[in-house]
């Protein structure tokens, strides 16, 4: 008896129906891990409490005695998994101090889809059966939307998304290397075009404030050569110079 309350004790609690079917069990494993199952009518589980290695978890078990539902919690986030009459993860929920994501999963417990917010920002993932990642949208902490486009192999092949005034899209090649970006904004829509070492060659586009059409001209450095406009076509002066053909030499 403790502080005038009775105390009972023992290793193992049973609750049994008026058939004498058990309803309820608590004991302990080993002695050690506590784990509380409860039974229907029939005498089959359908459910399972216990600290295991000093971790919650609860599992809900359906009617074939199989798992469908675990729940487990832990120092860093908790967990909620979804479980098929097959035995295959189709859904989870996790909270860790990062965020918050859920993840599906196709009939082989592949991940295919994730949707997670971390921080102020907010992302959705897209995989193929082989893991893959092939698309991405996001919001970040401004607000901008974004969707990023992957190829096989994982690399970022299209981006598109909208910063303040600005929308955006970029094409890249299979080195992840961005080779044609097209805007439009308040000045206008442009487009830009570099070749294999990311070096603009050409800038095309429309300027809203002159209501004219344009286009410049790179070289491999990347430096202005050419402009060419209605009612203008412009060279770089050492471009006119190295094209000009020498005067021709009078005889006397």
């Amino acid at each position: 008896m403790t502080d005038g309350l009775k105390e009972l004790r023992a290793n193992r609690f049973v609750l049994e129906g008026k058939d004498g079917r058990v309803l309820a069990e608590l004991a302990g494993t080993d002695g050690v891990e506590p784990r509380l199952s409860l039974y229907d009518g029939e005498g089959n589980k359908h459910a399972f409490l216990a600290v295991l290695k000093g971790t919650p978890v609860m599992m809900l078990i359906s009617k074939n005695g199989k798992y469908n539902t675990i729940i487990s919690a832990e120092d860093v986030g908790a967990w909620l998994t979804l479980i098929d009459e097959t035995g295959k993860c189709r859904a989870t929920l996790a909270v860790d101090k990062d965020g918050a994501s859920l993840g599906l999963c196709d009939e082989e417990g592949r991940n295919r889809s994730t949707l997670g917010f971390t921080g102020d920002s907010s992302i959705s993932w897209l995989f193929n059966r082989k893991g893959k990642i092939r698309a991405k949208m996001s919001v970040n902490s401004h607000g901008f939307p974004a969707l990023a486009l992957y190829d096989e192999n994982g690399k970022a092949r299209g981006k598109f998304g909208v910063a303040n005034d600005t929308t955006l899209l970029t094409l890249a090649d299979d080195k992840n290397r961005v080779r044609t970006g097209i805007s439009v904004n308040k000045q206008g829509p442009k487009i830009s075009l570099t070749d294999s070492k990311q070096k603009q060659r050409i800038l095309m586009g429309v300027s809203d404030t002159e209501a004219m059409p344009f286009l410049a001209l790179f070289n491999k450095k990347g430096n202005f050569e050419a402009t060419m406009g209605p009612g203008e076509n412009r060279l770089k002066p050492a471009a006119r110079t190295k094209n000009r053909r020498p005067p021709k030499k009078t005889r006397r």
